[in-house]
């Protein structure tokens, strides 16, 4: 029996396959292509399987293809174009043949695209300039895998040539009514094998007014400059054809409104607008007017008019009785204008309140009285005061008007004020206050009483001038005159609030009239009166202004610098004074270092030179160093003073950078010492960058010794006779310096008998009794210190012995 089937192509692609009866049937095979087939059995008992031969079978034969779109008749003139269409289907890549008048070669000028979708294809035939010898009988024949089919026949007619004519979209008679018109003009026909050109009428010579070669023409933001006359020309190797001129009018109108401003009513204070929405061709102006008024209304900063010229639009704020009136606008273009229809507006304004009226007044005879109220209008307001007994109001009082800020009620806040001067008895009585506008009136009355109050005996001082200081101070003191004693006391005046208040700086244990700070500080500054106030009534004197002027204010002085000894350095400092100091501004220079205070003055190392400016109000002093020392190093102080108590100061570095300086202790170069002696040696560096502190021996190696502070200790221990040199040397990157020390060991001659001969020395002759002469010399490299010759008597020399020294440049 058979138990399977394998198939497969040179890809081994299996194939779909059935068995049933000992045969089988292979399906979904690719047409034109080869298989490869072998067939696997087994026995009834189960043995196997046993594989077959491999044999091979091919795909079914591909259909033919089939016309979709058979080409059709067609009629063309030159220039134009003859064109036909062959669209066509089936299975696999497809080709389209073109034929004309039975198996003959189309015309060479011929031209065929190919467009392939899928399972479709489609061929075109395009014959340019067609003329009599392109006449014909056309078709198609399309092929797959040597299997043909032809289309039905096609004929090509030549006709006399038309001449191309120009089409205007929408219209050639257009209403210009927007900026933003666009304007279409088409060539027709439109062949994409021909060639464009347009023009435009201008006397004898047509305009060009297209480069490009196109069929069409679009005019964006149509103008009434491009009405006139256009054709087109259409062009191809055999020469070109132009079509008719076809006209184009275009129209222009004034603007049209579409929105009219309308009647309005309005209350004070209120907000309101009128819309004038226009439209129109070229630049579009709206100006709103009002009847009566020659001018144009504008927007200013001070008024309560904003105009939108985007959509027209006239706004008022917080209107007022001013702005009643008839108001229209006008629209135009450089055509002409268009007026509005007239809108009126009515502002409604209410009578005047007073809201406030003043209190009840009592002064002193001989001085001045002042009477208020509060009013709120709006509109026109006119204002008096009257005498409730109808008494004429005297000669001499003066009236005052003051507007103050508008409170929040939308309408202004006036004050009436009336002021009487010299006041006496007959002035005492009821007077009232009358606000008035062209919708009413309202008033108001206050009581006003004479009384007999203390009289101040004047000071001629506005001003006085205090320097800010920690100490008690007195400014001045104020005297009056009345009837029964007189308490006094000071006032200050406070702006933030627009009232007198007793100050707290003062000094409790003087006379109250007297004006004594415990301290004076820049608050204190300001406009104090005295208080005179007796059984009658309390009258106040003249304001006086306090000032309080404190110490000069630094605006500059140089930032900390480094720089290099030998160089010349300015540092400079500004100082502005205070601008009501009464004293001159100084300016001194002082010195710091090391916890060192020190003035500077001008010498040979130093010079320093001020210059005033702006009327002495502006110092500038300069602090030169030329040449600058190491020794000014340290930190620079500037202290501008207009008082020796009253001063500012501010501090800057001056870093001077110098050479290592080098110091010994003990400050000697050359020791002679003895064996088994120890000496200790320092070693300092003073400069800047901090400089290396290192000891050198004989052969010039650095010695492992310990550093602190740029300072470096030696100690020599010496063992034996020995002549050593050290060396120390301090570095920074601008030099170096070096100290040497040389360190020898000194020997005595023995003083025990005259028989022994001295350490290191050379005897002349070998007998050393009573009488004889010995002359010492030293051993190579060393030197004879001290009486080179001798004699002995009795055990003793008659000088002492020489020594014999090694010095470490021997």
């Amino acid at each position: 029996m058979i138990r399977y089937i394998k198939v497969g192509t040179s890809d081994i692609k299996v194939i779909k396959t059935s068995v049933f009866n000992g045969r089988f049937v292979l399906s979904e095979l690719e047409p034109l292509t080869n298989y490869s087939v072998q067939i696997a059995a087994v026995n009834i008992n189960g043995s196997g399987p046993f594989s077959m031969p491999v044999f091979e079978i091919s795909g079914k034969d591909v259909p033919a293809p089939t016309i979709v779109t058979h080409p059709t008749d067609t009629y063309a003139a030159a220039p134009f174009s003859g064109v036909f269409t062959c669209s066509a289907e089936g299975y696999g890549p497809l080709s389209i043949v073109w034929k004309k008048d039975n198996e003959s070669d189309i015309p060479v000028k011929s031209i065929i695209s190919v467009i392939q979708s899928n399972d479709t294809t489609v061929s075109t035939l395009r014959i340019p300039d067609v003329n009599g010898d392109d006449v014909g009988v056309y078709y198609c024949t399309v092929w797959v895998r040597r299997k043909g089919i032809r289309s039905k026949l096609a004929n090509l007619f030549a006709t006399e040539a038309v001449p191309p004519f120009v089409e205007i979209l929408p219209s050639p008679q257009i209403n210009l009514v927007e900026n933003t018109f666009i304007l279409l003009m088409k060539c027709i026909p439109d062949d994409s094998n021909l060639m464009y050109s347009w023009e435009r009428k201008h006397g004898d010579v047509p305009l060009k007014v297209s480069s490009r070669n196109t069929s069409n023409v679009t005019i964006v933001n149509l103008r009434p400059e491009d009405a006139g006359e256009y054709r087109c020309v259409v062009w191809n190797s055999t020469g070109n054809i132009s079509s008719d001129y076809t006209t184009l009018t275009i129209k222009v109108f004034a603007p049209v409104i579409l929105t009219h401003p309308v009647n309005a009513g309005v209350g004070v204070y209120r907000s309101l607008e009128f819309r004038c929405d226009v439209k129109g061709f070229g630049v579009l102006q709206v100006v709103w007017r009002k009847v009566g008024s020659g001018l144009p209304i504008t927007a200013t900063t001070k008024s309560n008019v904003s105009i939108s010229y985007f959509n027209s639009t006239l706004k008022i704020t917080k209107a007022v009785g001013y702005y009643s009136g008839q108001y229209y606008c006008i629209a135009s273009n450089q055509v002409g204008q268009t007026v509005s229809r007239y809108a009126e507006l009515r502002v409604k304004v209410p009578s005047p309140e007073i809201i406030q009226p003043s209190k009840n007044v009592t002064v002193g005879s001989n001085q001045t009285a002042e009477l208020y109220c509060l009013a709120l209008s709006f509109g026109t307001l006119s204002y008096d005061w009257k005498k409730q007994d109808d008494s004429k109001i005297s000669s001499t009082a003066t009236k005052s008007y003051v507007v103050t800020k508008d409170l929040g009620t939308k309408r202004k806040t006036i004050t009436y004020s009336l002021k009487i001067p010299d006041v006496q008895i007959s002035d005492e009585g009821w007077y009232c206050c009358v606000a008035t506008n062209e919708h009413g009136n309202a008033n108001k009355c206050v009581w006003l009483e004479v009384a007999t109050c203390p009289t101040f005996i004047s000071w001629h001082m506005s001003k006085v001038t205090l320097k800010a200081t920690s100490t008690r101070v007195h400014a001045i003191s104020c005297s009056a005159m009345g009837v029964g004693p007189i308490q006094y006391y000071w006032e200050k005046y406070q702006l933030s609030n627009d009232s007198w208040i007793r100050p707290s700086n003062l000094a409790e244990d003087v006379f109250p009239h007297q004006l004594v700070f415990k301290v004076v500080t820049e608050e204190d500054e300001g406009t104090y009166r005295c208080v005179a106030t007796n059984d009658d009534c309390s009258v106040e004197s003249e304001s006086i202004v306090i000032v309080v002027y404190g110490p000069p204010t630094i605006v500059f002085l140089n930032e900390s610098s480094v720089a290099s000894e030998g160089s010349k350095i300015i540092v400079t400092c500004k100082a502005t004074n205070d601008v009501d100091a009464v004293n001159e501004m100084k300016i001194k220079w002082l010195h710091q270092k090391s916890q060192i205070m020190q003035q500077i003055v001008s010498d040979e190392k130093h010079v320093i030179y001020n210059e005033h400016h702006h009327n002495e109000m502006q110092l500038t002093s300069v602090l030169m160093f030329d040449p600058l020392h190491h020794t000014d190093d340290g930190e620079y102080i500037c202290q501008a003073f207009n008082h020796p108590k009253c001063y500012t100061e501010a501090k800057t570095n001056l870093t001077v950078k110098y050479a290592p300086i080098l110091s010994l202790i003990p400050n000697k170069s050359l020791y002679c010492v003895k064996v088994n002696t120890t000496i200790k040696l320092h070693c300092f560096a003073e400069g800047f960058p901090t400089p290396t502190v290192q000891w050198y021996g004989d052969d010039n190696t650095a010695l492992t010794l310990p550093v602190i502070s740029s300072h470096q200790s030696l100690q020599v221990f010496i063992t034996k006779d020995q002549c050593k040199n050290y060396t120390c040397v301090g570095m920074n990157n601008l030099g170096n310096m070096n100290h040497q020390v040389s360190i020898s060991t000194e020997v005595k001659v023995s003083s025990k008998g005259c028989g022994c001969t001295p350490i290191t020395s050379i005897n002349n002759g070998s007998v050393f009794n009573l009488g004889n002469t010995t002359v010492f010399v030293c051993n190579r490299h060393y030197n004879l210190c001290g009486m080179p010759v001798l004699k002995c008597n009795n055990g003793e020399w008659d000088h002492p012995p020489p020594m014999c020294k090694l010095f470490c440049n021997a």
